[in-house]
């Protein structure tokens, strides 16, 4: 029903599932996002207090949801299956609330990085927004976001990658972080 309710959401859950093989991280910035039904009685300081999910970073919002790949293929959001329609709700409601918004996908995959012995991590990132009464996004290339994660917010300066990450563009463009951190150029 809520794939009905917006044009395009079909696509968008699509292209982020096909980058789900485990488990993953669904993480949303906007302006201000809607509040699951089942918070719609606390105030935000509460939620926060009690560390629900939502943060609020300057003049912005940020929620994370748990993503997870069943056996039958099923994906999962949230950690309690009886409140998926609870994350289509708020995820529909968020995006039209917001001219835009960011959303951050990490996937972990089953394999261990040689060098760092981590889990390997995939982050990719999407700017979503309304055109013409459908959902449209953009995938942010690996070298947008492996800036973005590579530079303090505060300062401007550049940091060391988090090791054990590729930042994945559209398609197969992917930069491997292990590779970085003995570079250089990306080093405080």
């Amino acid at each position: 029903i809520f794939m009905k309710r917006l044009r395009g959401l079909r696509d968008f859950l699509e292209e982020i599932e096909s980058h789900v093989y485990e488990n993953a991280i669904f993480s949303v910035l906007g302006d201000r996002l809607a509040r699951p039904r089942s918070w719609r009685n606390l105030s935000d300081n509460i939620i926060q207090a009690l560390n629900m999910g939502l943060e609020k970073i300057g003049g912005l919002e940020s929620m994370k949801w748990d993503i997870k790949k069943m056996r039958n293929g099923a994906v999962v959001y949230g950690s309690n299956p009886k409140l998926w329609p609870d994350f289509y709700e708020w995820l529909v409601e968020s995006i039209k609330m917001n001219n835009n918004l960011v959303v951050i996908l990490r996937s972990f995959r089953k394999e261990i990085d040689e060098i760092t012995k981590l889990p390997v991590k995939e982050i990719r990132g999407y700017i979503t927004f309304i055109q013409e009464g459908s959902l449209r996004y953009i995938q942010l290339s690996a070298e947008e976001l492996l800036e973005a994660y590579t530079r303090d917010p505060e300062t401007g300066e550049r940091i060391k990658p988090e090791p054990s990450v590729i930042y994945c563009g559209p398609g197969e463009e992917k930069i491997y972080s292990t590779t970085l951190e003995e570079s250089e150029g990306h080093q405080k």
